[in-house]
């Protein structure tokens, strides 16, 4: 049995990586299962002493919940005066505000089942708010309905998809077109008249989403968000004037709350104060209450549930760990309601506790619900014989008694609640090393993959099956069964089968190349690492484990903004050297000019990439013997280094000054992180509406930077005039949009949202693709443009000891010659592509950010002429170079590793409405774009450093290595960051810090494993080519 290729063994390990880390994320974030079936009036705790069943008498008979999506607490409880109507009513004691805290993820689904269920959802709940399936538990919608109470919904369609047949009339509204914020609420708004004239519902609940929208395409600092504010407050004066009128009895009620807040770039998902604060304000025009001033003491957005239950006079749902908030019942509540409502909230709680703890009698928490119902009970008693000041303090005490005991089994069962499939996590961890450790071998191993014979025994293979399957089964009757490893499902059965077929093929082939690389560790043909090396190899390696630090991890984007500046600076390093070697070499006399050259030798050493071999050194023989002159041919690191002229080392020294001078700007570009995050940085000057002028031209300065820079990449007029078109349409799709300044004239001849000229762009990006596929790999039928000289290679040696040259010098001089051809055609093809992403850059990142991309275009094409032409970068180092750039780009964008910085607006480009495959591939476009460029840059920078020397060869070894080296460099932060999230699993910021980047990493490597597949396609093109 032979693998016969690596290309092969490449395949093997990106499906391995796939398949493992799914199965970490799936046993690492399983569904919450809660209590199953639906609490009945009959069911609960009897009161003590007088024995009294069921729940107290309701305070309302009708319900408006109005839920405004990102609603933060400064919004409305602040100093701000952008609801002026509700403030009022709160300030005449017509309603009570509360500023309460959510729980992560700060995303809506989750936090609209936090306020029906009063449970803490999961962290999966991130995944499915993009496709929300129908909610099973017990929860308040379902009490209403079983209570026999009438409801009927509008706004955000994710309530349908929870609570299908629960609403006798609704409108649901798409709550991803994050483009409108009008049409959006108007949509709701418009049924208000009907509906508050109609007496035959019960409960009204309306989602607004306008806010959000606008949260996430301006921010909070957005001139819009005032305006929006008072169209809510707008909305609230309406439905408070016709609850006047009614005449029901018990009165109404109004509850106005945010699902979850808005960070100050205005997106949400994280754990900023923003965020996470959100209002609850309750009012009515029948009750007094209590107190006018916002209580903050220990409030959390679950609390609501078990409120609003006690307020319609409903049972608490089964998993609900909310306490009821007896601030929030009307002051004419009686005392002893109060405490019924308490004793029921903590008797419900209890019962969840009991089913998470063992030795439930010894734990502390419901040793202390014990008491306080104890105290309760002798409270009870001395109601007839107390008078009723000392009577109403002791029940004063008894509430106190009972909120404490909820609030101990809420957090204690938070803590015992969560179930990690440990099983499936540790075969996941341990595939994770395993293929860490064979593509580690693999890369180390020089020999042809081709040549490696499966020679192992039969014997070995069968024992070790039978140990696996011994111990699985062993396992799976154990207490450690896992849901997904160990039951008898199909999909269960298939992962079961795939986790034994990779469990044999990774011992066999860690087996096979390590026992050739044992054997050829003594041959002693490697060279030493440069400095340039090791310094790219140590930043991946100390990035890696970096990811062991909760501070690392929140300020991730410090470490490569470090790596990108150092390395840069160490290039720096090289043209210097050489200048001041040159300027103090003496000239009077040959020694001192040969001292002076071997100073020079050992600097360029120190910097340079030595790839040549001996093969490569018969090959200059030949060419020397058959021209007889060597001046055309400099492949060596000390002849490049000495041919370097003073020019071209100013000219690498003015480059390098100059993208330090870049990165610098891109790291002020956009604040990031999480300790400097309210830092002003230029894009938050940049967004405020009164700087939309300076804005809207230094939009277009970058977009003319971008097309006058980009023009000799481009084939023709016809590219030259299709990159031209599509810089416009970007410009008018943002403008239009409210972004930008558009020009008077041309007002009348656009769109009003932007989306027509946003699908011109993308019709000209096309287009571009179309002019750069002319120089696809397997077109051998165009006719290409005359190449230029090839004098920018920054690679030029053969990477495999055993390739022969079959190019004379003539033919490598010969332009036309069919070798040369597939590189031109090469570079043409990515340089087409690498310009019609900065197409899709400028397009889907937000307008501000346009610029950050013409500086990344200038930083990548000062290093491509002017930089690495001299350093001479192996392909390795190249791989190793464009990943880290890429990671830096990911964050000068404003990305973090938190979930509040996704742009969900670039989802929606070109849109006029929800379409989810294409809103997720946007999304994951503009996220990952910095990241994206880099990895297209690097397939350029391949193809630019191909040896004129077996060029076919050269190119398909490159490609499948490539994809090697990615595998590689995402298999070590992986197989670390897994071991360090499991070990961290109870840790405090494992919800806040950890999981969101579990998330990143895992899309991270998506994308990579995606180049991988790209790298083999091209391998497979490249050899399907003859050359004559």
């Amino acid at each position: 049995m032979k693998v016969h290729s690596r290309s092969l063994l490449n395949i093997y390990c990106l499906a391995v990586t796939l398949f493992s880390y799914s199965l970490f994320l799936k046993c690492y974030f399983p569904v919450k299962q809660g209590l199953s079936g639906n609490t009945s009036p009959t069911d609960v705790t009897p009161e003590p002493v007088s024995g009294r069943n069921g729940v107290p008498k309701p305070s309302y008979s009708r319900l408006v919940l109005m839920v405004i999506d990102a609603l933060r607490t400064d919004f409305v409880l602040g100093e701000r005066n952008d609801m002026p109507f509700t403030q009022r009513l709160l300030y005449d004691g017509r309603g009570v505000s509360f500023a309460a805290k959510t729980h992560l993820p700060t995303v809506t689904l989750p936090r609209i089942k936090a306020i029906t269920s009063g449970s803490i959802p999961g962290f999966v709940d991130v995944v499915l708010n993009f496709g929300s399936p129908a909610l099973t538990d017990d929860n308040l919608v379902t009490q209403l309905v079983l209570a026999g109470k009438t409801l009927t919904f509008f706004g955000d369609d994710t309530w349908l998809n929870l609570f299908p047949d629960h609403f006798e009339r609704a409108d649901g509204t798409t709550s991803f077109y994050v483009a409108d914020y009008t049409e959006v609420d108007n949509n709701v708004t418009r049924h208000l008249s009907k509906e508050l004239s109609s007496e035959d519902w019960d409960v009204m609940i309306l989602h607004y989403l306008g806010l959000d929208h606008i949260g996430h395409l301006y921010g909070p600092v957005s001139d819009l968000v005032p305006p929006k504010l008072h169209e809510m407050d707008a909305v609230v004066r309406q439905i408070y004037t016709a609850m006047k009128s009614w005449n029901s009895d018990p009165p109404s009620v109004l509850v106005i709350c945010g699902d979850h807040g808005m960070s100050d770039q205005g997106g949400h998902g994280g754990a900023s104060p923003g965020e996470i604060n959100v209002p609850i304000i309750i009012l009515s025009p029948h009750a007094l209450f209590q107190q006018q001033k916002t209580r903050t003491r220990g409030l959390q957005q679950i609390d609501l549930c078990p409120t609003l239950s006690a307020l319609m006079g409903l049972p608490m749902p089964k998993n609900n760990l909310g306490r009821v908030e007896v601030a929030a019942l009307p002051e004419s509540t009686p005392l002893v309601d109060k405490v019924r409502f308490l004793q029921l909230n903590a008797a419900q709680i209890a019962e969840i506790l009991k089913e998470n703890v063992d030795n439930i009698e010894e734990d502390q928490a419901y040793v202390l619900h014990q008491d306080a119902l104890a105290v309760h009970a002798s409270w009870m008693s001395l109601r007839n014989s107390s008078t009723a000041a000392s009577w109403e303090a002791v029940g004063a005490r008894v509430l106190m008694g009972y909120q404490d005991a909820v609030e101990r089994m809420s957090h204690r069962i938070s803590q015992t609640s969560t179930s990690y499939d440990m099983y499936g996590i540790v075969v996941a961890i341990g595939f994770l090393c395993m293929n860490l450790l064979i593509q580690s071998l693999a890369y180390i191993n020089k020999e042809d993959p081709a040549i490696i014979h499966l020679t192992t025994g039969w014997v070995w293979v069968i024992l070790l099956l039978m140990v696996a399957i011994l111990s699985h089964v062993t396992l799976c009757t154990s207490q450690h069964s896992s849901d997904i490893m160990c039951s008898t499902s199909i999909t269960s059965l298939a992962v079961q089968l795939a986790v034994f077929g990779i469990l044999i093929i990774n011992c066999v082939l860690g087996g096979l190349l390590g026992s050739l690389v044992v054997r050829n560790a003594f041959k002693g043909d490697r060279k030493p690492m440069t400095m340039l090396e090791v310094g790219l190899v140590g930043c991946t390696v100390f990035h890696s484990l970096s990811l062991l630090s909760s501070s690392f991890v929140e300020e991730e984007h410090q470490t490569w903004y470090f790596f990108s500046s150092s390395l840069h600076t160490l290039l720096l390093l090289h043209p210097l050297s050489i200048l001041m070697t040159r300027l103090g070499q003496p000239r009077s006399t040959e020694c001192a000019g040969a001292s002076a050259e071997n100073r020079t030798e050992r600097t360029s050493d120190r910097f340079q990439v030595s790839s040549s071999d001996n093969n490569f050194t018969k090959i200059r023989s030949k060419i020397r013997n058959e021209e007889g002159d060597m001046s055309q041919v400099v492949n060596t690191p000390v002849e490049r280094s000495k041919q370097m002229s003073a020019e071209e080392c100013v000219k690498m020294v003015a480059s390098l000054v100059g993208i330090l001078f870049l990165i610098r700007i891109l790291r002020r570009w956009n604040q990031t992180g999480n300790k400097w995050l309210d830092v002003p940085d230029v894009g938050d000057w940049l967004v405020r509406p009164e700087n939309k002028s300076y804005l809207s031209v230094i939009v277009l300065l970058s977009l003319l930077c971008l097309w006058t820079t980009r023009l000799r990449t481009l084939p023709g007029i016809i590219g030259r005039l299709t990159f031209a078109g599509m810089l416009i349409s970007t410009y008018l799709s943002k403008a239009t949009s409210g972004a930008l300044i558009l020009p008077s004239i041309i007002t009348d001849f656009v769109s009003s949202q932007g989306v027509l000229e946003a699908r011109i762009a993308y019709f000209f990006i096309a287009g571009l693709l179309v002019c750069s596929l002319k120089y696809s790999p397997t077109n051998t039928t165009d006719n290409f443009p005359a190449p230029q000289k090839r004098t920018d290679n920054f690679y030029t040696d053969c990477i495999r000891s055993d390739s022969q040259s079959t190019i004379s010098s003539k033919d490598q001089q010969d332009l036309s010659h069919p070798a040369n051809q597939i590189v031109d055609r090469h570079k043409g093809l990515w340089e087409g592509v690498q310009v019609a992403w900065l197409s899709v850059m400028c397009l889907l990142l937000r307008p501000h950010n346009v610029v950050q991309v013409a500086m990344v275009s200038m930083v990548e094409m000062l290093t491509c002429h002017f930089v690495l032409p001299f350093v001479k970068l192996s392909p390795q180092c190249l791989v190793l170079y464009c990943l880290m750039m890429g990671q830096a780009s990911f964050y000068f964008q404003g990305n973090s590793n938190s979930l509040s910085t996704v742009d969900v607006s670039a989802g929606l480009t070109a849109l006029y409405d929800y379409q989810p495959v294409i809103i997720g591939l946007q999304m994951t476009m503009s996220t990952y774009a910095g990241v994206f460029f880099w990895l297209f840059t690097l397939c350029k920078y391949i193809s630019v450093a191909a040896p004129s020397c077996h060029t076919q060869k050269w190119l398909s070894d490159t490609y499948s290595e490539l994809c090697s080296l990615a595998l590689l460099n995402r298999a070590l932060p992986l197989a670390v960051y897994t071991i360090l999230v499991t070990l961290m699993r109870y840790h405090l910021f494992v919800w806040t810090v950890f999981s969101p980047k579990l998330l990143y990493e895992g899309m991270l490597s998506l994308v990579v494993c995606g180049f991988c597949v790209l790298c083999l396609l091209m391998e497979r093109s490249v050899n399907k080519i003859s050359i004559v």
